[in-house]
């Protein structure tokens, strides 16, 4: 895992929306919008190019959220399952990969567009 942290847990309660915003576009240095819908995307799929950042029910299905760096050994990880407690952002960079693994339950920040 790389030093630069692209994760925000989160374990009290969940902040208002522009809130969570904030927190995601610390990470990724850019400003973002949270979609509302709530899903559990299919394992093994990856985002499109628009994401910059996931907000990760930790407690629920057995999962994770993976996020990768082309050319490096760098790697991000949320778990998810059952004994998993709280919320993550975590942040997506443009030349990044994001895979989800499992059922986890997410919601998306997409790059506002310009």
């Amino acid at each position: 895992m790389s030093s630069v942290n692209q994760i925000k847990y989160i374990k009290e309660s969940l902040p208002a929306k522009k809130a969570l915003e904030e927190e995601a576009k610390q990470l990724v240095s850019e400003a973002v919008s949270l979609e509302d819908e709530e899903f559990h995307p299919e394992s093994f799929t990856t985002t499109d190019a628009s994401v910059r950042a996931v907000l990760v029910y930790r407690k629920g299905a057995d999962g994770a959220v993976r996020v990768t760096s082309s050319g490096t050994q760098d790697f991000w990880n949320v778990r998810t399952g059952p004994e998993e407690a709280g919320w993550a952002i975590i942040g997506v960079k443009v030349e990044q990969t994001c895979m989800f693994l499992g059922k986890p339950k997410v919601r998306l920040f997409k790059a506002l567009e310009s």
